[in-house]
């Protein structure tokens, strides 16, 4: 994932200086008043730049579909983090979970159910971030309680 910081990327351990943009301070807090979106993808390092291409029958960030939702999302957003709320915010509010566990789990065949288990949650949110032009990648693993069950 992306994260801007005051006129410097940070992805995936690596951190340098952002294309263009100007920082303003204001009390103990750093802002960026730059837009997002301004900065070329050529400027990531190619292990990160990977993060933004879709796959084909998982993540479908090139689904005409997908791509006009997560333009209509960012629209106006001019932080980073702004964007990535507006993503999250749209998939949680509008994709029912798939108690049937009958649908596919990728990304273009969640957003046109509307409906998924974890895995399409995840893979949807990860193509709508590509779209976005914002590297996201797909995590798969089990959450296990630290408490036992009463």
């Amino acid at each position: 994932m992306l994260t801007i910081t005051c006129g410097h990327w940070v992805a995936a351990g690596y951190a340098r200086h952002s294309v263009g943009g100007r920082c303003q301070h204001e009390s103990n807090s750093t802002l960026c008043s730059f837009h997002w979106r301004w900065f070329s993808v050529w400027a990531l390092p190619d292990d990160v730049r990977g993060y933004l291409l879709p796959q084909p029958g998982w993540i479908q960030s090139d689904d005409p579909l997908i791509v006009a939702k997560a333009q209509e999302l960012v629209d106006g957003a001019i932080r980073q983090v702004e964007a990535v709320d507006a993503i999250a915010a749209w998939v949680r509010g509008n994709i029912a979970y798939d108690y049937t566990f009958s649908l596919p789990a990728d990304a273009s065949s969640v957003f046109r159910n509307r409906s998924g288990v974890c895995a399409g949650f995840s893979t949807l949110t990860v193509a709508l971030l590509r779209a976005a032009g914002i590297p996201a990648r797909y995590h798969s693993g089990c959450v296990a309680s630290a408490f036992p069950n009463n």
